[in-house]
Formats: C-alpha cells, structure tokens, sequence
C-alpha cells in the first residue's frame, strides 16, 4: 500500500466492524520481512486479530524512522493502540529509537522469536 489510508480502507472494507476496533502495530525486521521467515509474526497477527483487534505488520529501516512513517500521522498522533516488536533489540541505538517510543507513547510488547526448534 502506498499509506496508511489506503491500507485501513482495505483492511476495513473485508469486515466493517474493525473500524472501531483497537489497532496492534507488528513491527519486524527488514530481513524477517522480506525473506518470507514471518511464520511467527503471522501466528500472533492471526491470534490478535481471532480476538477481534486489528493488525498492522510492518518493517522499516531504519528502526525509529519506519516507526514514525508507519505508525504515526501527519498530527503526531499515534495510528496503534500497542506494539508488538519483534524488531527493536539488535540494530537500533537507544538514543534514536527512545524517542521514537515515546512519541508513539503506547505500550509495547518486546517479543522474543526463538530459532531452530526441534519441537
């Protein structure tokens, strides 16, 4: 999509009740998100959206820049209600993507992928 409102019209048009509903931002690396490895990150959209929120994955770089594009309007306003980051503990310095944080000024989920798991 090439904005937000383009997105959210599509994501609402397929069932109109989500547009009241809380928006979950899923933020993931560029690699995750461009080598097809987002089996975690489509596991948790799918079980935040089977209890009726909405979900806006997402990837950027760098970090702090892609969370302002993405996840704000043109108000400085947050567009998500929380975040799911799967994205923030490698790359990113604290000094850039704090602010970033704050200016979204939701809660946000840290999440940790494990890797190569036999079970």
């Amino acid at each position: 999509f090439a904005d937000w409102a383009s997105f959210r019209a599509a994501y609402v048009v397929r069932d109109p009740a989500r547009a009241t509903r809380p928006w979950v931002g899923i933020f993931v690396n560029r690699t995750s998100g461009t080598s097809g490895q987002t089996a975690a990150m489509r596991a948790v959209a799918r079980a935040l959206q089977r209890r009726g929120l909405n979900v806006a994955t997402a990837f950027g770089y760098p970090g702090p820049a892609a969370l302002r594009t993405l996840y704000l309007d043109s108000t400085g306003r947050s567009r998500i209600d929380v975040m799911v980051a799967f994205a923030l503990k490698v790359g990113n310095i604290a000094d850039s993507i704090i602010p970033a944080l704050r200016a979204l000024d939701v809660p946000v989920i840290n999440a940790i992928q494990l890797y190569q798991l036999d079970r």
